[in-house]
């Protein structure tokens, strides 16, 4: 059996690191009955965001002992919502897309720009032989024209890609997602 390497290229993909799975796993343990009491009491008494933006969350494990910002396991629960179903039959996250995950990355992640990139800091993550997760855009750009006008418009997106038939935003209203939103490049493995 032979490996080799294959290229990453993606424009304006939702990439699935620290904060982004955080919310997935805490939507997903939601759902299981099995929250963190901490992150429970934290939404009940209504400190949840200023205690999620101080970064008090982050150093958490789960009650099934994984990493609570886990990105390998938030995709898992990605890809569980969008094959899970209600009892109807109908699926719990109709429009999530695919998903892409891959073990052995090395390249990197930069924050899509846009005309509202002043308005938020922009990120970016070096991967050498880790795991990248994200969603990738339903648009893609072609030789004559741009798949999104702005940033906003891929952000309504995932924003729609994320919300279950109840109404649920897996990820709060009030987190910005634009800088996770972003441009890919590198190699993986397999």
């Amino acid at each position: 059996m032979s490996t080799s390497n294959y290229p990453v290229v993606e424009a304006g993909a939702l990439v699935i690191e620290k904060a982004i799975a955080f919310f997935v796993n805490v939507w997903r343990d939601d759902k299981d009955g099995v929250l963190d009491g901490t992150i429970k009491a934290a939404m009940k008494d209504g400190s949840f965001r200023k205690r999620f933006e101080a970064g008090e969350f982050f150093e958490l494990q789960t009650e099934g002992g994984y990493d609570i910002c886990d990105s390998c396991v938030a995709q898992e629960a990605l890809e569980w919502a969008a094959s899970a179903r209600y009892h109807d039959g109908n699926p719990l996250l109709s429009d999530v897309g695919e998903l892409r995950y891959h073990s052995e990355f090395a390249g990197s992640a930069t924050s899509t720009n846009g005309p509202s990139v002043a308005r938020w800091q922009p990120l970016s993550f070096e991967y050498e032989d880790d795991a990248i997760a994200y969603l990738p855009a339903k648009k893609e750009a072609n030789l004559f024209a741009v798949s999104y006008d702005t940033v906003e418009d891929l952000e309504r997106e995932f924003r729609h890609r994320l919300i279950t038939r109840e109404g649920d935003n897996i990820i709060p209203v009030w987190f910005d997602i634009r800088p996770y939103i972003m441009d890919i490049a590198g190699t993986y493995y397999c």
